[in-house]
């Protein structure tokens, strides 16, 4: 289990960098598209094309330790990585990091921490008709938040909460897989939820990088981390039967870590960039 809270924190690491990375490369691309010229444009860029190698490499490393550990702790523990990416975005990139938002980072972390220390071995199954239903409940929020895209409100918001929720129905496709896996399932099961957790990947990763033309990437980041964590959260609980700590010490703990996330991100991101007028 050790091993499994290293490799989900060092993964968490390495992909907040490749995405400070791409969103120094993004300053010098046109908007991303999927037309094969534009494609080239960002893979040959050293910021961008060196962040992304990195976040597939982490993402592996992460794909590992969603088969180790319940999705409900793996996604607040991946979320720590922010440390990273606030200190690149500060140095490197050059964007202003107010008092506050170290306090945020902070309440953030000490959430992700606390998270980890109440885990508690549950049973490894999963209920397939809630599972169905989440997704398809999370489809519908992903084109509501289109929707709020599209119209120009609260643009870092949606851009966050749109590439988190599909970074997180990417990774509840991938825990399935790992257990179906466990479970015996036929390889073609397994086969199909590892197919759409990297679907879901790939849309989250474009959305994202779209996302990243719009403002500062600590504020996207944190709205993609918090999304992910209470999406994770949420159907862990509700689709695969994750515990939740009854003894009261451990309760205690957990709302705190709750607590403190819900409060870090706000801190982290109250002040949000201007709307960049840019086309998308």
């Amino acid at each position: 289990m050790v091993f499994a809270y290293v490799l989900t924190l060092l993964a968490g690491f390495g992909i907040f960098m490749g995405k400070g990375l791409q969103k120094r490369g993004v300053r010098d691309l046109p908007p991303i598209s999927l037309r094969w010229p534009v494609l080239r444009l960002f893979l040959r860029n050293p910021f961008w094309g060196g962040g992304f190698a990195l976040e597939m490499f982490c993402s592996v490393l992460s794909i590992v330790a969603i088969g180790m550990i319940p999705i409900s702790i793996y996604q607040p523990l991946l979320a720590t990585g922010l440390i990273a990416l606030v200190v690149y975005d500060r140095i490197v990139l050059r964007d202003p990091t107010a008092p506050h938002e170290w306090l945020g980072l902070a309440l953030l972390a000490s959430g992700a921490i606390l998270m980890a220390a109440t885990l508690q071995k549950g049973p490894d199954l999963f209920r397939a008709t809630r599972l169905f239903v989440a997704f398809g409940l999370l489809v519908f929020l992903l084109g509501f938040l289109e929707f709020l895209f599209r119209r120009r409100w609260w643009l870092e918001l949606s851009t966050g909460m749109m590439s988190g929720t599909c970074f997180s129905l990417s990774t509840i496709a991938m825990r399935a897989a790992h257990l179906s896996a466990q479970q015996g399932a036929h390889k073609a099961w397994i086969v199909a939820g590892a197919s759409v957790s990297l679907m879901w990947a790939i849309f989250g990763f474009f959305l994202q990088t779209r996302g990243l033309r719009v403002g500062r990437a600590v504020p996207i980041v944190t709205y993609d981390s918090l999304c992910a964590c209470t999406v994770s959260i949420l159907v862990g609980l509700f689709a695969f039967d994750e515990p939740f700590p009854t003894s009261p010490l451990p309760l205690f703990l957990r709302t705190a870590a709750l607590a403190l996330i819900f409060l870090g991100v706000p801190l982290l991101a109250k002040q949000q960039a201007q709307l960049n007028q840019a086309a998308l």
